[in-house]
């Protein structure tokens, strides 16, 4: 067949157009794709007396941030609570005011945050012994209520602080909270045992609680690490040499933390490409 009588009385936009067809179903195509994601909970309570406030948030994906905040006015004051989550991040904020003895209660308000996901160790077959590097950034005040925060972290452990009016100071668990105020502080848990090449649970979790006491003076106790708890630039897990590891949906691949950058939407990327095309049609 002649080439030329196979082109003729098509129109001069016919080509441009079919590669673009072309593009916009590999796009299409791969925004079906399944992605390995994290799941996150994160939730906000009192405990009753600010007329039952809280709230409860779940999703999942890729990039998944959720955010929720409350304030509400309780028997004594109110109280502020918030919590997010997203790739590779967990935060909470607790606030509880204390305004006047209207009745014998105190001020309490709690928040929670939480992702499950899995992670994996890759090298050479047996066991291999790790632990998890973290970075926390939280802030506190009200020297006269009482401000705990409490972390969860599935196969590595748990750890916990609380302090009270009198200056009173109680830690738990195997992972030590050095500080409720960290700006930021670098945590990392004990070293645990796992099998290489296998799929693992990964929880990560924090929870702040705060108590205005009903016989103290008017204030507000607080804590503040909405912002955030994470890891840290540089190697996530610590691993024998000849190891690397990964947390899906997590941002941590190469056993490196890769911050998440929004992905342009398909449909915005088709429009680029129509606006392009237009304008090549012009120029002809």
């Amino acid at each position: 067949m002649n080439p030329k009588r196979a082109t003729q009385g098509v129109p001069a936009w016919f080509g441009p157009m079919r590669l673009l067809l072309g593009c916009t179903f590999l796009l299409l195509a791969a925004g079906t794709q399944s992605v390995n994601a994290a799941s996150f909970l994160i939730q906000g309570s009192d405990d009753g007396t600010c007329g039952n406030a809280s709230f409860e948030s779940t999703s999942s994906g890729p990039i998944a941030p959720i955010f929720r905040s409350l304030l509400a006015d309780c028997a004594n004051g109110n109280i502020e609570i918030a919590a997010n989550a997203g790739t590779g991040f967990l935060g909470v904020l607790a606030k509880a005011t204390f305004v006047a003895p209207v009745v014998r209660k105190s001020v309490y308000a709690s928040a929670f945050a939480r992702a499950t996901t899995t992670f994996m160790v890759e090298g050479p077959a047996g066991n291999v012994p790790l632990s998890l590097n973290l970075s926390l950034d939280s802030r506190s005040s009200g020297s006269d209520g009482w401000r705990g925060m409490g972390l969860f972290l599935g196969n590595f452990g748990i750890g916990s602080i609380q302090i009270g009016p009198t200056g009173f100071v109680s830690r738990g668990g195997s992972i030590v909270l050095p500080d409720i105020d960290c700006q930021p502080c670098n945590l990392t848990t004990p070293e645990v045992m796992v099998p290489a090449n296998t799929p693992l649970e990964f929880i990560l979790q924090i929870s702040v609680q705060t108590e205005r006491p009903r016989d103290g003076a008017q204030g507000t106790t607080s804590i503040d690490a909405l912002n955030t708890l994470t890891f840290p630039d540089g190697r996530v897990f610590n691993l024998p040499e000849g190891y690397t590891a990964s947390i899906e949906g997590m941002g941590v691949v190469g056993n490196q933390f890769v911050r998440a950058v929004p992905e342009l939407p398909t449909a915005a990327l088709m429009w680029v490409g129509f606006g392009l095309l237009l304008r090549r049609l012009r120029r002809r």
